[in-house]
């Protein structure tokens, strides 16, 4: 007849035992998941850098575009070419210089110019037209950095209208315009400069910054405030 075998207590683990290789587990996925996290965090901060440097650097790259094109409407005719209409759209409009703008929760007007096409009469072979005339106007809005062009007197077919968010988290935003006051220098009468210098935060990681900034030539005259 066989015996049952038996089991000593040297064959089983104590209750020390399993405390001891709970807590180096614990102790082990805890590191794992902080290991985890600090990689998790890493890749996201990087990755809000790398969308938000390209979305500047597009917006203000078609900004700087758009202020290359600022000019007052104008008539083209066999005698030459001469201003058109009132003097509204002649200016560049700015919030100050310097302007520093740091709560950027409020809706706030920054720049507000015109680009216009010049209109034409008394040309033999073309019909006479008014010029087209362009507003191009940023601000924060909705705590955002946004551009827009949009049309006050022209065929809107011609050029798109456009509306661009430039920064989605803006936390300072700097603008000086730059007279230029040695007209001998250039080889056109007038011309200006915006600088623009916009700072992104991250809005989950406050301590991730993104510094953008253009300088962007104009030749018109400028003015503080008014129309804008």
């Amino acid at each position: 007849m066989k015996s049952k075998k038996t089991f000593s207590s040297k064959d089983a683990f104590t209750l020390v035992e399993i405390i001891i290789a709970a807590l180096v587990l614990v102790m082990l996925l805890s590191g794992l998941y902080d290991l985890f996290m600090h990689f998790r965090r890493v890749n996201e901060r990087g990755m809000w850098v790398a969308q938000t440097t390209n979305k500047m650097r597009i917006g203000l790259d078609f900004l700087r575009q758009e202020l290359n094109k600022v000019s007052i409407p104008s008539i083209v005719s066999q005698r030459g070419t001469e201003p058109f209409g009132d003097d509204r759209p002649k200016k560049l409009y700015h919030a100050g210089n310097p302007f520093s703008l740091t709560n950027c929760s409020n809706n706030t007007p920054l720049l507000r110019f015109f680009m216009c096409l010049p209109g034409s009469k008394d040309i033999i072979g073309e019909p006479a037209k008014d010029p087209l005339i362009m507003e191009g106007y940023l601000e924060v809005k909705n705590k955002k950095l946004v551009y827009r062009r949009s049309f006050v007197s022209g065929d809107p077919s011609l050029i798109g209208e456009v509306s661009q968010v430039i920064c989605e988290d803006p936390f300072k935003i700097d603008l000086r315009i730059l007279p230029v006051t040695d007209q001998t220098l250039l080889a056109v009468n007038m011309r200006n400069f915006v600088e623009l210098k916009i700072e992104a935060q991250s809005p989950k990681y406050p301590e991730t910054r993104v510094i953008e900034k253009i300088e962007a030539p104009f030749e018109v005259e400028f003015q503080q405030g008014g129309h804008l």
